[in-house]
């Protein structure tokens, strides 16, 4: 919903799954987004058919300066370069069959920051994190809502949908307490309380 809103494009068009991230401090001063897609098999550095890549694109704020802009591409086949300069990554983790949709939905999901530093007086390298346990799939802490897009549409016609086109979309949405670890250039480690609401979006 929110790829929608800011994006200006219909998901399904161009990703087969979407995460979503927006941390905010306590005393608002803080603050980190991060948006991912995975393309579906018509976008790839071959055209049609070599799609699959995880694009990602971030930002970090710390004391009402933004202090970092992260953006990851990673293709099909690739395996993430934990040397890499800059990382902007949204993970899955402990996934688990989630009966009510039928997709491997997490347990625990993490996002993660780094790059060069935007601050004039302070540079170096800025990285910051989100570790966010979730549970179970059957009764998520913080869950908002599991939305099923097609859920206004009658069965036979969903059906018919699924097996054609392949879509069976669900977007899972969040809002729970959670802790943004930061690190400044100069190696100074920040734990910063506040909250997140996130999406995972599956859509094929």
């Amino acid at each position: 919903m929110f790829v929608q809103a800011i994006q200006g494009m219909r998901p399904n068009l161009v990703a087969s799954r979407w995460n979503f991230a927006h941390f905010e401090s306590e005393d608002n001063k803080t603050s980190a987004t991060m948006m991912e897609f995975t393309s579906t098999p018509a976008y790839g550095k071959k055209g049609d058919g070599s799609g699959g890549a995880a694009v990602n694109v971030g930002y970090v704020v710390k004391d009402g300066k933004l202090v970092v802009v992260t953006g990851e591409t990673i293709w099909p086949g690739e395996l993430a370069d934990d040397a890499a300069a800059v990382q902007s990554r949204a993970k899955h983790h402990d996934t688990k069959k989630d009966k009510d949709t039928g997709y491997n939905a997490p347990t625990r999901l993490s996002y993660h920051w780094k790059g060069p530093s935007l601050l004039a007086d302070a540079p170096g390298t800025v990285s910051a994190a989100i570790d966010l346990p979730v549970g179970d799939p059957q009764s998520y802490s913080g869950l908002i809502e599991k939305v099923d897009v097609l859920a206004e549409i009658p069965k036979v016609v969903k059906a018919v949908l699924a097996y054609a086109a392949g879509t069976k979309p669900y977007i899972y949405t969040w809002m729970n307490p959670a802790t943004l670890s930061v690190t400044l250039p100069d190696g100074k480690a920040e734990e910063v309380k506040g909250v997140v609401f996130n999406e995972a979006t599956f859509i094929s």
